[in-house]
This record gives C-alpha cells, structure tokens and sequence, in this order.
C-alpha cells in the first residue's frame, strides 16, 4: 500500500507473532507511518524486536478470537510503554453485531438469536 501511494499512515490491525513477518513489516515503516495491533506481551515484544514502535492495544468486545480482556488492556499498555513503544490507542473488532438489526441490541452488546457474552462497559484511559 506504501508502495503504491494509498498511504503514509498505515495499520495493520491483526497481532503479529512472526518476528520475519515484522521484519517484513519493518522494512515498510521507512517509508510509511506504521501502527499494529497487540494483544499481549509476547505480540509487544515481536513488535519491539521489529523496531515497530506505534501500536493499538487490541481489546476483546465479545468476540472471543483475538484482543486483550479489558481489564489487562492498562496493563498490557504499561508494557508496551516499558519497551519503548508508543500506545497510539485502542482498538477492538465486534464483528459479532455486525448483523444485529436493533440499535438498542447492537448498544447492549446482544448478538441477537445467538448466546449472548457479557460484556460489562469498563472505563478507562490511557496516559
């Protein structure tokens, strides 16, 4: 996407756990802004090791497939920042209510037919 001109501030929002693939990676963030997504402390260091210093702390909305638990995401941003990354934010995909029809529903988090994750609302900030 660099290459081809589609842009200088780019993200990858998936974890990476092959220290090639983020060497791969690297090697765009010369020419680019690059931000990636880390769910945990073995995804901070692949990122570290690459010099992939701009990430999105993922966190889990309900889905179960990929994301930190909400509560470990202050955490989780403590250790980026103690490896010399920059927390650019926070990210998270609920692809599970992408089909709720009712607002009201896709607000409380309920996938309609299918069962239902809790998802209690936490607040918090990242400094």
């Amino acid at each position: 996407m660099a290459a081809a001109g589609l842009g200088e501030d780019l993200l990858l929002a998936n974890e990476l756990v092959d220290p090639r693939a983020a060497q791969r990676l690297a090697a765009v963030a010369a020419r680019a802004r690059v931000t990636v997504a880390v769910d945990s402390v073995e995804t901070i260091a692949v990122a570290a090791a690459a010099g992939l210093d701009e990430v999105l702390v993922d966190v889990d909305v309900g889905m179960p497939r990929c994301g930190c638990d909400p509560a470990d995401a202050a955490r989780l941003a403590d250790e980026v920042r103690s490896a010399g990354l920059t927390v650019r934010g926070t990210m998270g995909y609920e692809g599970h209510l992408q089909h709720v029809v009712d607002a009201d529903e896709r607000r409380l988090g309920r996938p309609g037919p299918w069962p239902s994750w809790p998802l209690p609302l936490r607040r918090w900030a990242v400094t």
